[in-house]
C-alpha cells in the first residue's frame, strides 16, 4: 500500500493539527482537497486556532474534547472506508493531556468494532509503545487489532503503525 498518498481516500480523520502536521510531507495531504476531514482537539488553543484557519472549509470539522468522546459520534456518519490518524497523546509542555496520557485502546476498540468498512489506521510515534504511562506494548495492540479482524496487516515503518487490510 502507497501510503504517500492519501488524497483518493474518501474520509481522513485527523487528530491534533498543529504547524508540524500542516508543514508534513509524509503523506502528501492535499488541502483543497474537498473530502470531508474531522480533526478532533483536546487542547483549546489548538481547537481555537484550526477553526479559525479552516473556517473556509466547510469539508473540514474541527471539534472539541476527548477523542473517544468524539469518534463516538462520528464514526456513525461514515459509511466509506477511511483514514484515520491518530496521535491523540501527551506530549509534555504546550500539549493537552485527558485522564490519560494516550486513549488509543478506547480509541481503537471504537473503530474496529465499526462495521466492515476496511479502514486504514496509522498510529505515530511507535517507538513510545512499551507499556508505560497508558501506552499499550506493540503487542498488546497487535492482539487488539487481530482480535476484530484475523486478516489485516499491521507492520511498523517510520515510527508509525500501519493497520489496514489485505490488498
Amino acid at each position: 500500500m502507497n501510503f504517500k498518498n492519501i488524497k483518493n481516500w474518501n474520509l481522513d480523520i485527523e487528530k491534533e493539527i498543529t504547524e508540524k502536521w500542516k508543514k508534513s510531507k509524509q503523506f502528501n495531504f492535499n488541502p483543497k482537497t474537498k473530502k470531508k476531514i474531522y480533526s478532533i482537539e483536546l487542547d483549546e488553543a489548538f481547537y481555537r486556532n484550526a477553526r479559525k484557519k479552516f473556517a473556509n472549509n466547510n469539508h473540514i470539522l474541527i471539534l472539541f474534547g476527548d477523542s473517544p468522546v468524539q469518534l463516538k459520534k462520528i464514526l456513525p456518519k461514515i459509511d466509506k472506508p477511511c483514514l484515520f490518524w491518530l496521535d491523540a497523546h501527551f506530549s509534555g509542555e504546550g500539549t493537552a493531556k485527558g485522564d490519560i496520557e494516550t486513549p488509543i485502546m478506547e480509541e481503537m476498540i471504537l473503530i474496529l468494532n465499526h462495521s466492515n468498512l476496511k479502514h486504514i489506521i496509522l498510529i505515530d510515534d511507535a517507538r513510545l509503545f512499551i507499556g508505560k504511562n497508558h501506552y499499550p506494548s506493540i503487542e498488546k495492540v497487535k492482539s487488539l487489532v487481530f482480535k476484530y479482524h484475523k486478516d489485516w496487516l499491521f507492520i511498523i515503518k517510520n515510527d508509525i503503525i500501519r493497520i489496514y487490510s489485505k490488498p
